[in-house]
């Protein structure tokens, strides 16, 4: 079995995951009341189909996403489990590791297993009373029909927003970052991606390194556990920050506090924080530009005080903005000096120019003893002397 680290990685902690399950299920026999085992059998199920959803394993998705639904329900208290449901999980479990084993190996679903699968999942609906099918994808009434924020202090953003930095072993792993954007596609509609690249790898570009970041606006109903549940694979290698619709304006400071030391600019700092849209930004920089060369114009505006104006942006998450973009410029220019005690710099200079007299008598020496491997080596050594001068 020829696989890459990454899905070698999942089929493992698949396999961990469906060995809990079993635990959890045979216990639930004699405790049909403890919540804590039918939550352990939920996770199990929740985290296969989520990083399977990752990889594209669409197989593993569509069988174990009818599972979770009805372990859903079980867990809300609509439904009760009994012993004959327990024995139903138990087949239910055995089939999720062979779907999970096709999809790892890049198999394509047998029509036996296609069949088993589909028994299993109706008798599922017939016991469960048909308390699983499948609802209408209701995000749009979800997120409309919740109320405002009271008060100032909260964005208008109706949209999720996601700031991504992958590893850069990422793609040396076997991880696609498409796959993180096809699953959460299934999530709701994905209004804006914007790729990052890495500015410190300029210079060492390498085809097998991942050196991108993503920043997406994700309109959806989802809770903000299901959307993280798109990283789960890939959480220990990279970093993600989630800010929820209408957030306040100190989930946008604590954004943009929290991202990568870039030198950017204001409107690319308030962008990478989801404060404004790519297209929106585009818009101010060319009504500051058409402003800046009007004859009538006054003294041309910063976009910070254009799109506070204009009510796109708060006032306090243009001025953290600001602060980080100061911040990180004052980093940058302190590090081009340092500063060395006098003294220890006579001192070094002292030493170098022992060395150029006592490399100059062993050079003198090297020569009267017609050694031409010495005299070589201190050729060498004259050099770099001269080079410390």
């Amino acid at each position: 079995m020829n696989l890459d680290s990454a899905q070698q990685g999942y089929l493992t902690e698949c396999n961990e995951l469906l060995v809990e399950m079993e635990g959890a299920l045979l216990r639930l026999e004699d405790d049909p009341d403890n919540s804590d085992l039918i939550n352990a059998v939920f996770r199990a199920a929740h985290t296969i189909k989520g990083t399977g959803g990752v990889f594209g394993f669409d197989d593993v998705v569509e069988f174990t996403h009818v599972v979770e639904n009805a372990l859903d329900t079980i867990r809300s208290g609509e439904l009760k489990i009994n012993s004959e449901l327990v024995a139903l999980f138990l087949s239910l479990r055995d089939q999720m590791e062979i779907v999970v084993e096709h999809a790892v190996n890049g198999e394509t679903l047998s029509g036996e297993v296609k069949k088993q699968n589909d028994d299993l999942l109706a008798s599922l609906v017939a016991l469960t009373g048909g308390e699983i099918e499948e609802k209408e994808d209701d995000s749009d009434e979800k997120i409309s029909s919740e109320e405002p924020y009271d008060g100032a202090g909260c964005s208008e953003n109706e949209n999720w927003h996601l700031s991504v930095r992958f590893s850069k072993d990422a793609l040396r792993d076997g991880m696609d970052p498409l796959s993180i954007l096809r699953y959460l596609s299934g999530m709701g509609d994905i209004k804006q991606v914007i790729t990052v690249f890495d500015k410190d790898d300029e210079e060492e570009l390498s085809p097998i390194d991942c050196h991108l970041g993503l920043e997406i606006a994700l309109f959806s109903g989802e809770e903000k556990e299901t959307i993280e549940s798109a990283f789960e694979f890939v959480r220990e290698d990279c970093l993600v920050h989630i800010l929820p619709p209408r957030a306040k304006i100190k989930h946008y400071i604590e954004m943009i506090n929290a991202l990568p030391e870039d030198d950017n600019k204001i409107g690319e700092l308030l962008v990478s924080c989801g404060a404004l849209t790519k297209s929106e930004l585009e818009g101010v920089i060319d009504e500051q530009t058409e402003h800046r060369f009007s004859p009538a114009a006054g003294s041309s505006q910063i976009l910070g005080e254009i799109v506070t104006e204009k009510g796109m942006v708060q006032k306090e998450v243009v001025e953290a903005a600001a602060e980080k973009q100061q911040r990180v410029r004052s980093l940058n220019s302190t590090a081009k000096t340092i500063r060395v005690d006098s003294e220890k710099l006579d001192t070094l200079v002292n030493l170098v120019g022992e060395m150029v007299i006592a490399g100059a008598g062993t050079d003198l020496i090297a020569r009267r003893l017609g050694d031409d491997s010495l005299v070589e080596s201190m050729s060498v050594m004259s050099r770099l002397v001269e080079e410390i001068r």
